[in-house]
């Protein structure tokens, strides 16, 4: 039921185009459908709800304005119950105005990508369903936390307060049964769940068990208002370090854990934000699985709910963005969105300054409280404060950025890179050894798909460019015309750098190009990657590291996998890839238990 990266007609960019023209607020995107009377049960009510709408949205029924919204990637819905008719087509109109970006999106990425940003999606992007609940006092939200092994505290939140109510959890466990509740108080209730040593099986993602689970409120004279099911994993992370003053180190169950993962966009070409099906979000993460990754970090964009569902089936942790632009609201939807799956162990809460307050003396005590805030919203897992750049005092971790070589945080000042390799951004040495240090930008070695005997993917017909496509700023060589697309005769292979004139963006070019002369490009890139899990094996520091990227987006070509993910390594480079993480997690184990 989702559809995005779609608009209603052209806009001109051009630098002659007024601001009106030029503005995506005249863009509205109209989606109309029937559907037939869908009643609840006597004393129930019927809902029609939203996962997510880029970015506001008008919403009518039988010409009944239900209400409006703005929020690029929360959840939202309208009680229709008293708006919807019997005995003919119900019409459902919704209008929707793109009237803002947040992440990496980029309106005028839309007919002219390149770099770092890319074309914004519109519209309805994520899943409009039907529901109707069978009394006025529902279970409206349902999640698990663990501070411990021996059990986990199941959370339930209501739509109304639910006077003498209580909330009976039935909870399965091998062939055991666990029962267990707790009266309502106000709108919430904690249920305290007990796990038997001989079925207790952490979650982990070389053992990602889930525990399924029902979940029934009760009234006062014990009949039925409502009834959930859920999964729950047994589950946590924390930061701590093994001495006084010593480097503090990541802990998944209480043990030494070290993160090896990529840069993860989450954009297709099919849809940009929205995936063309389910199983291309499982593709994704079963490659990364497959590669020996363990980790990813969700940049700059929240997924549907499917997404973190599958991660927490198949074993991928998540360090979750927030996306830059999003305002507090946004912010805590989030949170309620990913606090339900085990699988995220931390959110970003600003990636290199991008909307942090910077430079006033006040920027430091904003920053403390954005991270208080969120720390209220969610305490029990990670937080980075600022993403390869500035650290105020606060988070659980201190994270780099560098490229291509990986690096790690500075605990001696203010870092100021003097060499391409060297951390980029400001660390400030406020209790560093207390955080868990991670590399969570680098690499992001070009592998353009010319290289692999494909074409590039703007080359393939697609339907979003209206003329002649030219990459601005990709000339050969000081004065010359910008690189024209792949196939117009260039040497594209000539080592100009940043793509060599494929209008790809990306690093280590000349490094990929040298190695390809040898064995080509899957060698190079497996080759590459290997030399730099070896180069963080030996930085004693990290706790993780994230490799840019699980796939090119649009004009960058710096990913595993390709825009439409085929994979750039065969099956010799696979290998390698799967055993040089295979062998950095070995490594840091080892080298932990010894210090």
């Amino acid at each position: 039921s989702a559809l995005s990266g779609v608009r209603a007609r052209a806009v001109d960019w051009s630098p002659s185009a007024n601001a009106s023209r030029r503005t995506w607020s005249a863009c509205a995107l109209w989606y109309r459908r029937t559907f037939a009377a869908f009643p609840p049960a006597a004393g129930g009510r019927a809902f029609l709800r939203f996962e997510a709408v880029a970015s506001a949205a008008s919403v009518r029924l039988n010409g009944v304005l239900l209400g409006v919204h703005e929020g690029e990637y929360d959840d939202f819905s309208f009680d229709i119950t008293d708006v919807q008719c019997e005995g003919r087509a119900n019409e459902l109109v919704v209008g929707v105005l793109h009237n803002k970006t947040t992440g990496k999106q980029d309106h005028s990425a839309f007919d002219r990508p390149q770099g770092i940003s890319y074309a914004a999606s519109s519209g309805i992007w994520q899943s409009v369903w039907l529901e109707r609940t069978a009394a006025t006092v529902t279970i409206n939200d349902a999640f698990a936390t663990s501070s411990t092994l021996e059990g986990m505290h199941l959370h339930f939140a209501l739509s109304s307060e639910c006077p003498g109510c209580h909330v009976a959890v039935t909870m399965r466990a091998g062939a055991l049964t666990l029962n267990a509740s707790a009266p309502t108080m106000s709108e919430s209730v904690a249920v305290w769940v007990g796990v038997p040593a001989r079925v207790r099986w952490p979650w982990s993602p070389s053992s990602p068990h889930l525990y399924e689970y029902e979940a029934t409120l009760l009234s006062a004279a014990a009949v039925a208002l409502d009834e959930v099911h859920g999964r729950a994993a047994l589950r946590t992370v924390s930061v701590h370090a093994a001495t006084p003053g010593g480097q503090a180190r990541l802990l998944l169950n209480g043990k030494l854990f070290f993160l090896v993962g990529t840069l993860d966009q989450g954009f297709f070409p099919e849809g940009l934000y929205t995936p063309p099906t389910d199983a291309a979000l499982t593709n994704d993460l079963r490659t990364l699985k497959d590669l020996g990754f363990n980790a990813v970090r969700k940049h700059m964009k929240i997924e549907s709910r499917r997404y973190y569902h599958h991660a927490d089936a198949l074993g991928v942790l998540v360090l979750q963005d927030v996306p830059a632009g999003v305002p507090p609201a946004g912010v805590l939807a989030m949170v309620r969105r990913c606090r339900p799956h085990g699988a995220v162990v931390g959110y970003t809460l600003y990636n290199e300054g991008w909307g942090q307050p910077w430079g006033a003396p006040a920027s430091e005590a904003q920053v403390r409280e954005a991270v208080d805030w969120l720390l209220r919203a969610d305490s029990t897992r990670l937080v980075d404060v600022g993403s390869g750049w500035h650290q105020a005092a606060g988070g659980s971790v201190l994270s780099s950025h560098s490229y291509p070589l990986p690096s790690a945080p500075s605990c001696v000042g203010i870092a100021q890179p003097s060499a391409p390799n060297e951390s980029r951004g400001h660390f400030a040495v406020h209790n560093c050894t207390a955080h868990a240090h991670m590399s969570t930008e680098y690499g992001g070695l070009v592998v353009c798909p010319n290289w692999l005997g494909r074409g590039e993917w703007f080359d393939a017909g697609h339907e979003r460019f209206f003329g002649a496509y030219l990459c601005p700023g990709y000339a050969r060589a000081a004065g010359s015309a910008p690189c024209a697309r792949a196939g117009d005769g260039i040497n594209h292979s000539s080592g100009a750098g940043w793509g060599s004139c494929t209008c790809s963006h990306g690093y280590g070019t000349a490094d990929v190009e040298k190695l390809m002369a040898r064995g080509g490009a899957s060698a190079a890139l497996a080759t590459l990657y290997s030399s730099y899990t070896a180069r963080a094996a030996a930085m004693g520091s990290l706790s993780g590291i994230f490799y840019t990227q699980t796939s090119d987006v649009e004009t960058e070509a710096n990913g595993l996998m390709t825009y439409d993910r085929l994979l750039k390594l065969d099956a010799s480079g696979a290998k390698q890839i799967r055993g040089a993480n295979d062998l950095l997690q070995s490594l840091r184990m080892a080298q932990d238990q010894l210090t």
